[in-house]
């Protein structure tokens, strides 16, 4: 079967001012790539490679300046057609690398595109990268086991893969990688652009002579102003014609770099007026495709394969649906994001255990309610104990308040990166990301407060069952508030501390006002007891609980 190619794009920046903080970042950077071409920003740290990347993806806003697509100024539906490779590989560490790529596939591609045909694609992808060996892999953190770099870099690539986009744009792919692995990766992004049409911007900061004579242009910054932009094949006259002579076994990124990262060097300021008279020259509204420089390489067969032989790419209708399902994504209807999302979150629920079930949660549970058993263990149900069995009510109310309010702050900043790299790309909304995960989480969630419950109640010696079932029900309802607060107040404050602290002041503030240090307030200040999420479920049990005072001696 034959390849559906996507259509011939022309990607053109021109212009492009960006000032963070009354910092300039960028300054008039123009560019322009063709669809079979992989343009590389290259420059040293702290050029603006990266912003320039943000701008384009239009994650950070420009200034000034303007960015078009096939002539088109690009919008948020333009952008649907582009992918983000970021340079950080962000992902859920518990996941295998094949529910990584099918969470993607069940999020991002139309229903439309039959289940079986979205495995086949994730079959294809998982071949085409060499990542069969870890299909079952989980992908990993800091202290688990799991992916190495290359393979993380490639499961981030073909996530972007699965929806056939426009044009790719990546963030310093090859950071973190050893020289045979970025080369490889480089190999095959380069025979991707060509043989599946695709316009490619990549950032690097110093490639390898072999990565470097890859490109098809280059263009070079420096203190956010263009150096260079034109054929890399090109480059090395241009530095010539200013008095900068490349030795022949030199790797021409690393001479190039070399003078443009020392800022008090005499020739920086010559390289920044000759590439502004280099832009000048080369006009980025030209229709004439740049010149392509044939090069001898390995080509992986496999990944070649993949774009020559596709089932889901040789249906035309089909392969008119990925190139415009984007555009009307946000039209979904809300339950079939939570569907999708709770695929995900059930796929997490491993994770979740840890967090829920894991043995250190579970022997302090038990410790904690034997130990409330304990301390009031068949208190006699008098007027002088009534006090007792009220401490008994508000220790059990505060626990199951504190305790997931904690667990949500902890939670939120590992899936907030992520998040926020899904929310960018436009894959979602925030309400079917929360339903989802609260649903998800929720069977776990009921199981160790209702076991303290069950310990500590009967230990205790208070009511009978119907009243047993109404405590642990108001007891579990807290917590889910609690909880909820916890998430609002992670997802508000990036610094954990500043989090903890938020959490903390406001978990005193409904202790002081939740009823049991004081019954009686002064009038001007007990109208403060009704914002204390400790005051209800406190209030209720107490009540269930001396409902019936002619059987309190």
């Amino acid at each position: 079967m034959h390849k559906a190619k996507s259509p011939d794009n022309k990607l053109v920046f021109q212009d492009i001012n960006v000032s963070i903080n009354k910092t300039v970042i960028l300054q008039n950077v123009s560019g322009v790539v063709h669809s079979k071409e992989v343009l590389a920003v290259m420059g040293p740290s702290g050029s603006g490679k990266t912003t320039l990347l943000n701008t384009i993806a239009g994650r950070t806003g420009a200034k000034s300046g303007d960015i078009e697509l096939n002539g088109h100024r690009l919008n948020k539906r333009l952008r649907r057609k582009m992918a983000y490779v970021l340079q950080e590989d962000l992902f859920y560490t518990n996941l295998t690398l094949w529910e990584t790529l099918y969470f993607t596939a069940m999020l991002n591609l139309p229903d439309k595109i039959p289940r079986f045909e979205k495995l086949h694609r994730i079959d294809e992808i998982i071949e085409a990268l060499d990542l069969e060996k870890c299909r079952k892999t989980m992908i990993g953190g800091m202290f688990e086991h799991g992916l190495s770099g290359g393979e993380k870099k490639r499961l981030s690539i073909g996530c972007e893969l699965l929806t056939n986009p426009h044009v790719m744009l990546l963030d310093e792919p090859t950071s973190g990688l050893d020289s045979s692995t970025a080369y490889s990766l480089m190999v095959q992004m380069t025979d991707y652009a060509q043989k599946a049409n695709k316009a490619i911007i990549v950032t690097i900061h110093q490639p390898s002579s072999q990565i470097y004579h890859l490109f098809s242009n280059l263009l070079l910054l420096t203190d956010g102003q263009v150096a260079y932009n034109g054929s890399p094949h090109d480059a090395l006259e241009f530095f010539k014609n200013i008095d900068l002579v490349c030795d022949e076994h030199y790797n021409p990124a690393d001479f190039m770099c070399k003078y443009l990262i020392l800022k008090s060097n005499t020739y920086v300021n010559q390289i920044k007026h000759s590439g502004q008279l280099n832009q000048k020259h080369r006009s980025v509204n030209s229709n004439t495709q740049s010149s392509q420089h044939k090069h001898s390489k390995t080509v992986c067969c496999n990944f070649l394969n993949f774009y020559l032989i596709s089932k889901i790419h040789s249906d035309s209708n089909m392969s008119h649906s990925y190139t415009n399902f984007k555009t009307c994504f946000y039209s979904w209807k809300p339950n079939m994001l939570f569907q999708k999302f709770l695929v995900r979150d059930i796929l997490k629920v491993k994770e979740s255990k840890s967090r829920f079930l894991s043995k250190y949660a579970v022997t302090m549970n038990l410790i904690l309610s034997l130990a409330c058993g304990l301390m009031w263990f068949q208190v006699d149900r008098t007027y002088s104990t009534i006090r007792d069995r009220m401490g008994f009510v508000f220790f059990v109310v505060v626990f199951w308040a504190f305790t997931p309010i904690t667990d949500a702050i902890l939670c939120f900043p590992k899936e907030r990166t992520i998040m926020m790299k899904e929310r960018a790309a436009g894959s979602y909304r925030l309400l079917a990301y929360y339903l989802a995960k609260s649903c998800s989480e929720l069977p776990l969630m009921t199981i160790m407060p209702v076991a303290f419950v069950t310990i500590s109640y009967w230990m205790a010696g208070f009511k009978g069952v119907p009243e047993f079932f109404a405590t642990a029900a108001i007891v579990l309802v807290s917590s889910l508030v609690a909880q909820g607060m916890g998430f609002v107040i992670g997802a508000s404050f990036r610094n954990f501390q500043t989090a903890m602290t938020t959490s903390t002041t406001l978990m005193l503030c409904s202790l002081i006002f939740g009823g049991y240090y004081s019954q009686k307030f002064p009038s001007w200040l007990s109208w403060l007891k009704y914002f204390s999420f400790l005051h209800y479920p406190f209030a209720a049990i107490t009540i269930l609980e001396m409902s019936d005072t002619e059987n309190i001696m």
